[in-house]
């Protein structure tokens, strides 16, 4: 399961089904640091510089006035999946010797536990989360340390030792809730003082999500979304002991004015997290990743769609339509060769996304399937068509059939069962030109001799995995 470079289109080899829906489903997002500022949208918002020193990453417009709307209305990001406009932020790190030390990135988990029974939902457009103590100062559950030559423990390291690049590298992992209470977007919300929600949301002890039990399942009325666990990178250069290292706290603040800085224990640290996703992108992470329990690494993209229609056409059953079977056939194409079978695919025309957010889209078509009749890798193929059919009443008799020339991609195709993609990018931005509102493909094999006894299988709109056209949403 990787991404394969083709000039300057990613594109996925393979979405493998290896994993259960019963297993834990993840991927991940790297965001470098953005930017530095003594802000805090969910606990002081609206209010600039009168917070903690806090790390951010992920959006670059983030500040004390970031809400959902405004991070998708300036969608730039550090992170490695430009579906991701989301923030996230962390308190500075300053060591014993006084030194601030910038961490290099975050690296996000995204995953779910127990989906077989406990499927996960969408995360909610602007949903604001907290995760650790900002006034903690003994281990606790959601916070883990590691460095280099040590293993992850809920206890702060010691005796850290350089790694191979020759510094000592510090990280923090921030494990957030995964149970939404399905109203609140903000953690701080309800009737008591605005100080004395602040005081509880900080040290975890009140919020709008709160965490699952060991097999996925949430409290009775909370919905079950994906779990965030955030790991911040630092570079300690050689520096190989963290005692005395600190995090920062909330000033002390006299009159609205910043009259001291503070700083506490690395038993302090928190992350926060407004999401900023793109909204198709939250819900093929559940729908396509999560909820299947695969293991789709960086494969979320920026926008998707399923296909509007398709079906198979044979000329040994020429009045037959197929239009509602669970899967869709294509079988290697040799002049002259009376078995044939190809399979056709419908998507609506994707409007153009914002290029602030995605500066230069491509397309693909993806399809879940195998070679279904020999062990070999052979090419099987994607061609334009005429979109005038009908998927309920398509036959092999009535249908223009594919064409000898017109090809917009091909791929090797062995006998795993995973999805798998055609790069349409030039295809699609051709229909945008024109104004198509639908565009139609063919799929079937090449015409080489040894491949006409190939036959492909794939789940069609009606099966489990059904045809998609998507948007890589990777730089």
């Amino acid at each position: 399961m990787k991404w394969i470079r083709i000039g300057a289109f990613w594109a996925v080899c393979c979405i493998s089904s290896a994993a259960s829906a019963g297993t834990s489903g993840q991927f991940n997002v790297e965001c470098p640091l953005s930017h530095t500022l003594a802000d805090d949208a969910i606990v002081y918002p609206g209010q600039p510089g009168i917070a903690m020193w806090h790390d951010f990453f992920g959006n670059k417009s983030a500040n004390a006035f970031t809400t959902g709307k405004s991070l998708l209305a300036q969608p730039a990001t550090t992170c490695d999946n430009y579906a991701d406009a989301s923030s996230y932020w962390a308190p500075s790190l300053r060591l014993a010797d006084g030194r601030v030390i910038r961490p290099m990135y975050q690296k996000t988990y995204y995953r779910a536990i127990g989906v077989d029974k406990y499927p996960v939902s969408p995360l909610p457009d602007g949903l604001q989360l907290l995760a650790g103590n900002h006034h903690g100062f003994e281990p606790s559950a959601p916070i883990t340390f590691i460095c280099s030559g040590q293993n992850y423990s809920k206890t702060i390291p010691a005796g850290c030792t350089p790694n191979e690049q020759g510094f000592v590298q510090f990280n923090v992992a921030v494990l957030f809730p995964d149970c939404w209470d399905g109203q609140h977007l903000s953690p701080i919300f309800g009737k008591q003082p605005l100080q004395v929600q602040r005081e509880r949301a900080m040290s975890g002890r009140q919020g709008n999500a709160v965490y699952s039990d060991s097999t996925g399942k949430c409290a009775a009325n909370y919905v079950h979304i994906p779990q965030l666990n955030l790991n911040l990178a630092y570079n300690l250069g050689t520096t190989t002991n963290l005692d005395g290292a600190q995090l920062s706290m909330d000033p002390t603040v006299v009159d609205g004015k910043v009259v001291q800085e503070n700083w506490g224990s690395l038993y302090t640290a928190h992350a926060d997290f407004v999401n900023g996703w793109q909204n198709h992108a939250a819900q093929y992470m559940v729908t396509y990743c999560l909820n299947k329990g695969w293991a789709c690494d960086k494969r979320i993209p920026f926008d998707y769609s399923e296909a509007l229609a398709d079906t198979t056409l044979s000329n040994l059953r020429p009045n037959e339509n197929t239009g509602s079977a669970h899967q869709i056939h294509a079988k290697a194409r040799y002049r002259g060769d009376a078995d044939q079978e190809i399979a056709l695919l419908r998507f609506a025309v994707p409007d153009k996304p914002d290029v602030r957010a995605l500066p230069n889209p491509k397309y693909a078509v993806q399809l879940y399937g195998a070679n279904a009749s020999t062990n070999s890798a052979r090419i099987i193929a994607l061609f334009e068509t005429d979109d005038n059919w009908d998927e309920a009443s398509a036959t092999w008799s009535n249908t223009p059939l594919c064409p000898d020339s017109g090809r917009v991609s091909t791929m090797y195709l062995n006998n795993v069962p995973a999805y798998r993609t055609f790069d349409v990018t030039d295809f699609v931005k051709d229909a945008q030109a024109q104004g198509k509102k639908t565009i139609s493909f063919c799929v079937r094999g090449t015409d080489a001799k040894e491949d006409i006894s190939s036959v492909f299988a794939f789940d069609s709109r009606e099966g489990a995995n059904p045809p998609l056209l998507i948007l890589p949403s990777n730089p």
